[in-house]
């Protein structure tokens, strides 16, 4: 092959392939241009490099992409790894394996924990709540009706409401500052203290201080069902590549998630945008999700992660698609050139030499954090968004308070004119 020049297909998809300009002549750098770049000292022959822009996938009858140039004998090598499937086998010949390939869901999310305003009254089921609402009104009426038949004498709706608001004071101080006289009550107040106050109001405690140390971890985007779960989340994929796994799945949803990709959404793009800022910021935020390859998503995290200091970008744990990438041959190159690049990519391999090179651009990557972000549960300070139910609360007790202080208005205002009415009677009745 000394002095030959081959011609090269290729795009830029990182951490794989990535082109660009060198003394006037366009190169490639990345696993695969080293790659090139061994194949080209140890078989003596130079290249020229196109940009095919993609993979290649075959519509209406005609192959685009890599393999499309290969399929009108304008390139010898496809430099991208390539799904082995049967229609490309009739239009180019593989390469032994170059490298194991899995199609995995990126993601990401602000935070990793939830942050509940409402978490100060989750912590009881509103069953709970409910039999206690029932209880102190229950309660309160056997302490009023025990101090009617003990006492003798009329107890008004007022103090019925003022053991209600004792009560429900009770609950939480664990204590009152006027106990009842009769000893019939004491014992109902006793109970409600012992088994209440003190039993039930310490676990809520207890639970609540759990809800603010340790928060639910927010739920991730795992599987393509997830992503099914939500039409409004944008999924992008790589433009003639992932989207033709998803239409000849066996699954309707999945199928039903390739409509929404390429009909609805229109989010398939070239693979050099794929990582775009404005879409990462969108996987950042929880509005968009990305199904590519773990390498291509690990380099793009890497340099997200190390700008934000906020947030979190992960691979789902199911694994979309996964396959042993090869290079594509021109069928028309001479047998001998095939023979010769494919037995150099085997020594490659046996070497060890693509398994080192797959390794460092992070086949086993999982996901990181942004500068800022703890890892994992520890001790922090407590945000707005946490004690945001407090706000609530203090809102609406301030409300009855301010609707209690109108109704005790009109009353007092009231109270003159019937007093008024009644002498004015008793003196026309003299």
């Amino acid at each position: 092959m000394n002095d030959s020049i081959l011609r090269i297909a290729s795009f830029t998809y990182p951490p794989y392939h990535v082109l660009y300009e060198r003394d006037g002549h366009r190169a490639v750098s990345g696993m695969y241009g080293k790659i090139l770049q061994v194949l080209s000292k140890s078989l003596g022959f130079s290249y020229s490099i196109t940009d095919a822009a993609a993979w290649g996938i075959k519509i209406n009858n005609t192959w685009n992409g890599a393999i499309g140039l290969l399929d009108r004998d304008e390139a010898d090598l496809a430099l991208c790894g390539t799904i082995p499937t049967a229609e490309k086998l009739v239009v180019a010949a593989p390469t032994p394996m170059i490298n194991p390939i899995e199609i995995i869901i990126f993601a990401g999310r602000e935070t990793r924990f939830s942050k509940d305003p409402f978490a100060v009254l989750r912590q009881l089921h509103y069953d709970v709540w409910m039999a206690l609402a029932l209880g102190i009104l229950f309660v309160s009426s056997l302490l009023t009706a025990s101090q009617i038949l003990l006492t003798r004498t009329p107890t008004s709706a007022e103090a019925c409401l003022r053991n209600i608001f004792l009560l429900f004071g009770a609950t939480w101080n664990e204590c009152s500052g006027e106990p009842p006289r009769l000893n019939t009550a004491r014992m109902f107040w006793i109970t409600w203290i012992l088994g209440i106050s003190v039993i039930l109001m310490n676990a809520y405690a207890g639970q609540l201080k759990g809800a603010m140390l340790f928060k639910p971890e927010k739920p991730r985007l795992n599987k393509l069902w997830d992503l099914h779960q939500r039409p409004h989340l944008k999924v992008y994929v790589p433009e003639n590549s992932v989207e033709f796994i998803l239409k000849i799945s066996d699954k309707s949803f999945v199928r039903q998630l390739y409509s929404r990709i390429v009909e609805q959404h229109k989010t398939t793009r070239p693979a050099a945008t794929l990582f775009s800022p404005d879409i990462l910021s969108s996987v950042l935020s929880t509005s968009a999700a990305v199904i590519a390859s773990r390498p291509a998503c690990a380099r793009a995290a890497a340099e997200k992660c190390k700008t934000s200091p906020i947030g979190e970008l992960y691979a789902g744990t199911e694994i979309v698609y996964s396959f042993n990438a090869v290079l594509f041959l021109n069928r028309k190159m001479q047998d001998s050139k095939r023979a010769l690049i494919n037995l150099s990519i085997r020594r490659l391999n046996e070497a060890g030499l693509l398994l080192s090179w797959f390794r460092e651009v992070a086949g086993a990557w999982t996901g990181c954090l942004g500068t800022a972000v703890p890892d994992g549960h520890q001790l922090q300070s407590l945000h707005v968004a946490e004690i945001e139910g407090i706000c609530y609360i203090g809102l609406i007790g301030h409300s009855l308070a301010l609707i209690a202080f109108v109704v005790e208005r009109i009353g007092i205002r009231r109270r003159p004119m019937l007093m008024t009415t009644g002498s004015i009677k008793k003196n026309y009745d003299s």
